[in-house]
């Protein structure tokens, strides 16, 4: 081989090596006006995990993306659930959620609103309104005796992340009664702090109010104003509750409807406390050794699951400690905090509500 050829032979290696090097085109996305909204919760109780964090939606008619920073709290929640950084993209245009892990870069795709959480624990497979009979026992029903919600305004005023707001007191009772008279009583209180709606706020919760329809119509769901108020886990909890009144008084989401209208401006900051004394059909409660299924406690909530990960890790010592946690009768079901940072409509690209080509797809359902 001559030396001319072994220059040519070498030139041409490092030229293909310089093409290798280079990294993947970037994709160009067009903007569009898109509503814009930070905020920052918290949250614990029976159905969620303590935890606290930061988030950024992004919400067109028909598409909304949701950036979450979040931090567990808690010995317990630490251990199961290390915090991160997800993005849930949510697109009713294509019937269709990804669920994205950042930091992992991996994603899950599912049917639109048909991901179970991880954070809910077991929420989504259980009701609190009818507990399972034994075999080949009748069962135990119970039936809608009072549906009451009320609002009215305190008179308190603050300052809310900038935001001068007033507060509102809502109250939701719902109590459902057995053949006995046993009565299941569910209470749900908000502190709603609520901030005159300027020009800014208006645009971008046409946009946010669009989607919501869009999206729970496609699901099927019935839109009772109180999603505006809350986290989407938490209304995820809540929406247990609100298909169970809605669907056995069909005039219930009206009247919650009207009775939210008498709440003025847009709310900053909402505390959603929801307690429940359950007196309703003892006799089909289950028993603590009815209470697992292959080694798995499924009947009360994120409870039982970790009561369950801890003994099927052999770990005694955390079984106990989370044992003692639960064992907390007054502790509500839900208790969370979610405040606003900031609103407004702003230009975005369109790659927010796409998944970029570096994600690794982790399972489809």
């Amino acid at each position: 081989m001559t030396r001319s050829t072994t220059l040519s032979l070498l030139a041409c290696a490092l030229v293909l090596a310089g093409c290798a090097a280079k990294p993947a085109p970037q994709v160009t996305y067009p903007t569009h006006p898109t509503a814009v909204v930070k905020s920052t919760f918290v949250t614990s109780g029976g159905r969620l995990p303590d935890m606290r964090g930061t988030e950024t939606v992004y919400t067109r008619e028909d598409m909304r993306a949701s950036a979450q920073e979040l931090k567990f709290e808690g010995a317990v929640s630490r251990w199961l659930l290390p915090s991160g950084n997800r993005m849930t993209i949510t697109r009713v245009d294509k019937n269709l959620s990804w669920y994205v892990d950042r930091k992992r870069k991996t994603y899950e795709e599912c049917p639109l609103g048909g991901c179970a959480d991880l954070l809910l624990g077991t929420a989504d497979e259980e009701s609190t309104d009818e507990p399972e009979a034994e075999a080949g026992a009748p069962a135990c029903t119970t039936k809608l005796v009072r549906n009451a919600f009320t609002v009215k305004p305190t008179g308190q005023t603050r300052v809310v992340n900038g935001f001068q707001a007033e507060e509102y007191a809502a109250t939701w009772t719902v109590v459902r009664e057995d053949p006995k008279k046993n009565r299941d009583t569910n209470t749900v209180a908000f502190a709603i702090w609520t901030t005159p709606e300027t020009p800014q706020i208006a645009d971008a919760l046409r946009m946010q109010d669009a989607f919501r329809r869009a999206y729970l119509a496609r699901l099927g769901m019935s839109d009772v104003g109180l999603s505006r108020l809350v986290s989407a886990e938490a209304y995820l909890v809540l929406s247990q509750l609100i298909e169970g009144v809605t669907a056995e008084d069909r005039r219930a989401a009206a009247r919650l409807a009207r009775e939210m209208e008498k709440v003025k401006g847009f709310p900053v900051s909402v505390r959603t406390v929801w307690k429940v004394e359950s007196k309703a059909c003892p006799q089909a409660r289950p028993a603590e050794a009815r209470q697992e299924a292959d080694g798995v406690d499924v009947s009360n909530g994120l409870a039982g699951l970790k009561r369950s990960l801890f003994r099927m890790a052999g770990d005694k010592a955390k079984d106990a400690a989370a044992k003692k946690l639960d064992q907390t009768p007054d502790k509500p079901l839900l208790d969370a905090v979610y405040e606003i940072t900031s609103i407004g409509v702003e230009p975005v690209s369109d790659g927010v509500f796409e998944l970029s080509p570096e994600y690794r797809l982790k399972s489809r359902k």
